[in-house]
């Protein structure tokens, strides 16, 4: 798979996944199934994280990386964006 993770993103991922990991590991001997979903989704965020890939983002064909890390992602010419003095019809004329 192609890597759709940021570096934002993967700072993100690293953090909140090693918290909840913490969390599932700390409460894992209370014999309930919560702290075992805490760990779970922790190590998932966590191997995304070191990967720079997640499948999540590949389903909904997300991309978190800057244009400058390698993004396939383009920004429009400038020459196909409207201009600040070009006119804006809102109601246009209705021809008979």
């Amino acid at each position: 798979m192609q890597e759709n993770v940021g570096h934002t993103d993967r700072l993100l991922r690293i953090g909140i996944g090693a918290s909840l990991a913490t969390i599932g590991l700390l409460r894992l001997k209370s014999g309930h199934v919560g702290p075992a979903l805490f760990l779970a989704a922790g190590a998932l965020l966590l191997e995304s994280a070191i990967t720079r890939v997640c499948p999540v983002n590949s389903l909904f064909g997300l991309d978190t990386r800057a244009l400058g890390e390698g993004s396939t992602a383009t920004s429009a010419p400038s020459d196909a964006l409207p201009q600040a003095d070009a006119p804006v019809t809102i109601f246009p004329k209705k021809t008979q």
